[in-house]
């Protein structure tokens, strides 16, 4: 597997194992706003367990996992930590008809996907 560091400041160890983010607010920042890093594979995904773990610094901080991002007419699946005001939860954004379904961690959802490219977002 391959990665590319599509913005932010991440690097990667020699195995391509290992993915670090450390945050870089711009100099003109506004307050609220994050800095955020995207970083994707080159992996097409059929099926099988994915596996990852990640160590959050502080209550602002999140990690997600997206499925599908930048496949056209491919709904886009969202699996984070710290996500949508919930310690975990799953998220699919339709971009055909431009809505959001959020699924926090106090509810169960199954998703079913047949092929798949992902790519980490980073942000805090």
């Amino acid at each position: 597997m391959n990665w590319i560091n599509i913005s932010g400041n991440t690097t990667f160890d020699e195995n391509g194992n290992k993915l670090t983010y450390l945050p870089t607010p711009a100099a003109n920042s506004v307050m609220g706003s994050s800095s955020f890093a995207v970083t994707k594979s080159d992996v097409y995904f059929e099926n099988g367990e994915i596996e990852f773990s990640v160590k959050l610094e502080d209550a602002l901080s999140h990690c997600q996992l997206v499925f599908n991002h930048g496949l056209q007419n491919k709904n886009s699946i969202f699996v984070g930590l710290n996500y949508n005001n919930a310690p975990y939860g799953i998220g699919v954004y339709s971009s055909n008809i431009n809505i959001s379904f959020f699924h926090s961690a106090d509810e169960f959802e199954t998703i079913r996907q047949q092929g798949t490219q992902f790519a980490l977002i980073f942000a805090r």
